[in-house]
């Protein structure tokens, strides 16, 4: 997973697990990779069909690898997302302030606003995404091939140019 060069996180964790509710993409070789570390049920996976991705569902809706203490079951090896929160102006942390104070709840509403407002993200993050999102694309062509716009799934192809 990658870090975001010269940004630095403010606050302090106080291990609420609100950021940990939200549904998000991972990729199945991510999810395959670090399945052993799964702490909850899985009721339902969402398919990505432009990447390899699934999101997974919890019946709490909790992310999969949240423990019951609320923290992070494979954390060293957390998708860059997760390692986002907590970063003013990128996802601010809802429930505590940069100085490690608790929020009121005006202000967890207000700040879960803007995190949901990616117009105001900066220019350094939008271009970080930009790039990390070429990069899997570049990734995700390389190792499966081409989209077949007729049937919408995507196929390998040998070195002759056929479906595997």
């Amino acid at each position: 997973m990658g870090k975001i060069k010269g940004i630095r996180k403010t606050g302090k964790c106080i291990r609420c697990g609100e950021c940990c509710e939200d549904k998000i993409f991972l990729d199945i070789s991510f999810l395959s990779e670090y399945r052993q570390n799964f702490q909850r049920k899985i009721v339902k996976a969402l398919h990505s069909e432009q990447m390899e991705q699934l999101a997974i569902i919890t019946e709490d809706g909790k992310c999969v690898f949240l423990r019951a203490d609320n923290s992070c079951a494979i954390y060293p090896n957390r998708p860059d997302i997760c390692r986002m929160f907590g970063i003013p102006g990128f996802l601010e942390c809802p429930k505590v302030d940069s100085h490690g104070q608790l929020r009121s709840e005006e202000g967890s509403q207000e700040v879960h606003s803007r995190n949901c407002d990616h117009s105001k993200h900066s220019k350094r993050y939008e271009n970080w995404l930009n790039k990390e999102t070429k990069r899997r694309a570049h990734e995700y062509i390389a190792k499966h091939g081409v989209k077949d716009n007729n049937i919408g799934l995507t196929q390998k192809r040998d070195q002759t140019g056929r479906s595997k």
